[in-house]
């Protein structure tokens, strides 16, 4: 039986929760967007930064305020890399949904966290644990945020919690198409071991891995 969160989903429309890159901006070529949520983390972050160098990928880090305030350092280092930011909450709330008001307020702490640090604010936002609501929805369109979801997901935090990564890297290979938004967390201590099994396997199925970030 679908859940409620999966049937708002299928039924809201791609300008609302935005799920896929946009077709228009994709026709020409094979696009996926790589994102990355609930960092900066002091250890996996920078070892995530290396693993897109080395493999000349840009991605999307959506941002957690708290934590951008406790490594400023390495907030610096995702925008120097070349790589997009995307806020993600202050608080990063797990147990609860916070209400319109307060949602909001966390939201705008979140910018103004990242904009006192690189001097711009993010464009995009993600709700904690894609949870949608009335206040994830609104709060963000309300100061000029855009949803942003994802399509694929590794789930190394979720349903592959238990899975071993060979399982999760060949689970994204296999189900990787054009448009896709992945999601991994780069506070994860496999993440870099999952990068550097899908980053090589993507590129032999000719899937742009720079031509997502280019769409947002």
């Amino acid at each position: 039986m679908r859940t409620i969160r999966g049937i708002i989903k299928a039924c809201m429309p791609n300008l609302v929760i935005q799920r896929r890159l946009p077709l228009w901006k994709t026709r020409k070529g094979n696009s996926l967007l790589l994102t990355f949520d609930d960092g900066p983390d002091e250890k996996m972050t920078p070892d995530v930064l290396n693993t897109l160098k080395n493999n000349d990928v840009r991605a999307m880090f959506f941002l957690v305020g708290y934590r951008a305030e406790k490594y400023p350092h390495i907030v610096r280092q995702i925008v120097g890399g070349g790589h997009k930011i995307g806020n993600h909450s202050y608080a990063h709330y797990n147990d609860r949904v916070p209400g319109y008001s307060e949602y909001r307020g966390d939201i705008l702490k979140c910018q103004e966290v990242i904009r006192n640090i690189t001097g711009v604010e993010p464009r995009y936002f993600r709700p904690p644990r894609g949870i949608i609501s009335l206040p994830s929805l609104l709060a963000p369109r309300s100061i000029g945020l855009r949803n942003i979801f994802w399509s694929l997901e590794g789930g190394e935090w979720g349903k592959n919690r238990q899975a071993g990564i060979n399982f999760i890297i060949q689970s994204i290979v296999c189900s990787a198409k054009n448009r896709d938004i992945l999601l991994l967390h780069d506070d994860h201590s496999s993440v870099t071991d999952i990068l550097n099994g899908i980053l090589p396997a993507l590129r032999e199925k000719n899937i742009d891995l720079n031509g997502g970030i280019d769409c947002i």
